[in-house]
């Protein structure tokens, strides 16, 4: 048997993930880009029962695991051709939402966009010609699209209610349209559209209700008492005989709960059902839709074929005599969320040391040659939640400045050669260091044991996760954008900044909700680390949640051993019992919804530091029994520690620009008057409360000798 039409035939060969994609040449033939309609080709007669079986004079996919219950023939096909050509011209696009925006053409970043449900490919052929850059990928159960697309498209048979074979943060874009009747459970389909999105990609969600309607909020069971009929027997016979529901009306509710996608929007459009020429051409199409419907009701069983025939007819009926019927398009997009920490550990560490490296502007020697000439400095800087790149500078020299530092937002290369021959050996040098100093390593497992994921991922990039120029670059897209930046100055007026600063950034994108990560949790926990190299080292802190509080800040203020006159013990209610050879810092990290609070007690042994941990905590326990002059003192000592630090540059950079990101004003008046409401019955609260959570607890050294946690008392 020979089957000849335009519509089976299919490239079936697996995609590379990898392989380039070219422009179109310009000599190249106008069929190359043509629709499937155009391309007439024969299938193999011994592939044919792979894919089709021939029922009730119809042509069906063969596929066991799917649902879909429309025919996949010529006829069908010339219905959802002519549907997509009807809709396009209602919306005046291919799309809905910011699909423009989402591919736009990205120096060094292969842009990707995957179709849902493909069928005869025609919304990935249209869109691979107006988006000549971009890789089209289109999915469906059969092979019945063109055989020869253009360079940029590939279609590969697969079951969407089955996971896709693709990486996560693949691609840009994912497109479903009217898939609904292929897929068994769509909230599983958004967590796995959600898988392979890439942070702020685009998730396209559209579908035809399911029910009938009429213009001017008239009621269809009044106006449409057939048709109402009609719609009510196909839905329940696609439920219970191919498990299929109606989602059109809970698109919106499915991404929003989701909770992978931000900035979700829906959209409404009314397609008319006869009048002018659209409403008459789609009226041809709903249709071929029932009579394509018949043969899943007469397979049901449910009803006798004159019951089938006569459902139809009144249907028909309605179509071709009621004035006033629409039928209604629900259209959803939304935006994968992205997270305020990393997708990669090591990544933003990474993307600090590309700081003022080529980009279109300049080589990353030029950058070097030119703010020597101005005889300004460039820094960089990564904190547990942001990035900050530092240009110090005379008066009068902004204009470059302000320059270098907004061309790495939004025109960097991130290089494959620059990462390996310069950012990789950097990153991998200060991962170095910071293993080999016991007390800031202790910090960094304290933070994981205490928050785990976000405030608990590695600061520095580790050799066990590599990272390539394209993640960096994709990390960048989603973290640089207008309403994820602040900009601080000092000794520059801010009109002249605020202008310097709106046009070097005018072409970043900006989101409606920029990054996003849920709240962070405070868990706790306890690891034994055996170093031989450096003194023996303990972490003892506690973890709280909520933005930062002064009464935190008065507290370690009061507890800590540093002296204010070098060479003395001072007051602390620590400091007399501290053995000679140990030492008792205090730790203090507050972040946007969090706070890692405690001691990095050091020693020459074991046991000076387990007696100087001790001490701690006594001091810690004992917090409620202030004095007035106790409190009076550390108050003062802690107005001085934040109004100190912002003299720095980093101190300067992790104070205000926390504040100016947050929305908060950007000065000190705040925290200081903060300090002056701290008394001791809140001092005692705070600290009760920590000692009621579960310790984050960390040794680093003779791991037989240091004691555990228990051995202190928590």
């Amino acid at each position: 048997m020979t089957f000849r039409a335009e519509t089976l035939s299919s490239t079936l060969a697996p995609a590379s993930m990898d392989h380039d994609v070219g422009e179109p040449s310009a000599g190249a033939d106008e069929d190359d880009w043509s629709d499937t309609s155009s391309d007439i080709t024969e299938l193999d007669p011994a592939e044919f029962p792979q894919y089709f079986q021939e029922r009730n004079g119809r042509l069906f996919h063969s596929h066991g695991g799917s649902p879909y219950p429309l025919p996949v023939d010529a006829v069908e096909q010339y219905r959802v051709n002519g549907q997509h050509a009807l809709l396009k011209a209602r919306i005046g696009h291919n799309y809905v939402g910011p699909v423009s925006e989402t591919l736009r053409r990205t120096e060094g970043r292969q842009r990707r966009a995957l179709d849902l449900g493909t069928g005869t490919g025609v919304w990935v052929l249209e869109m691979a010609q107006d988006f000549p850059h971009v890789r089209f990928d289109g999915l469906d159960i059969v092979p019945i699209a063109t055989r020869y697309p253009p360079v940029n498209v590939l279609f590969e048979m697969h079951d969407i209610n089955a996971p896709f074979r693709y990486p996560a943060r693949f691609y840009d874009l994912v497109h479903g349209r009217s898939i609904s009747m292929a897929v068994r459970n769509y909230r599983t389909l958004v967590d796995e559209v959600a898988r392979i999105l890439r942070p702020r990609g685009l998730f396209v969600a559209c579908e035809w209700g399911r029910y009938p309607s009429m213009s001017r909020g008239r009621d269809p069971a009044t106006y449409l008492p057939r048709s109402t009929e009609f719609f009510r027997v196909v839905n329940d016979t696609l439920r219970w005989y191919k498990g299929i529901y109606p989602v059109a009306m809970f698109l919106y509710d499915y991404l929003r709960e989701s909770g992978h996608f931000d900035e979700v929007h829906q959209r409404r459009v009314e397609m008319p059902i006869g009048g002018d020429e659209l409403g008459s051409g789609f009226r041809d199409m709903l249709k071929m839709y029932a009579e394509s419907m018949k043969v899943m009701l007469l397979e049901a069983g449910r009803l006798s074929a004159q019951e089938v025939e006569d459902l139809l007819s009144g249907y028909l009926y309605e179509l071709e005599n009621v004035q006033g019927m629409v039928s209604v398009y629900h259209a959803v997009h939304a935006r994968r969320k992205a997270h305020r920490y990393e997708n990669k550990p090591g990544v933003a560490h990474a993307l600090q040391n590309f700081a003022f490296k080529s980009t279109a502007k300049r080589s990353a020697l030029g950058t070097v040659r030119e703010a020597e000439l101005y005889g300004g400095v460039l820094s960089s800087s990564l904190s547990r939640e942001h990035l900050a790149l530092t240009a110090e500078f005379l008066r009068g020299d902004e204009s470059f400045f302000v320059d270098v530092l907004s061309s790495f937002l939004t025109d960097a290369k991130f290089t494959r050669h620059e990462l390996q021959e310069y950012v990789a050996p950097v990153c991998e040098f200060e991962s170095t260091t910071v293993a080999s100093i016991p007390a800031t390593r202790a910090i960094e497992l304290a933070h994981g044991l205490a928050f785990r994921d976000g405030l608990g991922s590695p600061l520095f990039a580790s050799a066990h996760h590599p990272v390539t120029a394209e993640l960096v670059q994709e990390y960048a897209s989603t973290v640089f954008s207008k309403n994820n930046i602040a900009v601080l100055g000092t000794g520059i007026s801010q009109d002249a900044l605020s202008e310097l600063v709106e046009k070097s950034l005018a072409s970043l994108a900006s989101s409606s909700t920029g990054v996003s990560s849920t709240p962070s949790t405070y868990f706790g926990g306890e690891t034994r680390i055996e170093n031989h190299e450096g003194p023996q080292t303990v972490f003892v802190g506690f973890g709280a949640t909520g933005a930062p509080s002064a009464e935190l800040a008065v507290l370690a203020a009061h507890l800590s051993p540093q002296s204010s006159v070098k060479w003395s013990k001072g007051t602390s209610p620590i400091a007399e019992s501290i053995p000679p050879t140990a030492s008792v810092q205090t730790v203090l990290l507050p972040y946007s919804d969090a706070t890692l609070f405690g001691f990095i007690v050091q020693g020459e042994t074991t046991e000076d530091v387990k007696t100087a941990a001790k001490a701690a905590l006594a001091a810690l326990k004992a917090a409620g029994s202030f004095k007035s002059d106790d409190l009076k003192k550390a108050v003062a000592k802690a107005k001085f520690a934040a109004a100190s630090s912002v003299e720095g540059r980093t101190g300067f950079v992790n104070t205000l620009g926390a504040k100016v990101l947050a929305g908060s004003p950007s000065s000190l008046d705040g925290t200081l008057a903060a300090f002056e409401k701290v008394d001791v019955s809140a001092l005692s609260n705070i600290s009760s409360t920590l000692l009621k959570a579960k310790p984050t607890y960390v040794a680093l050294g003779d791991i037989k000798g240091l004691p555990y946690a228990d051995e202190l008392g928590l």
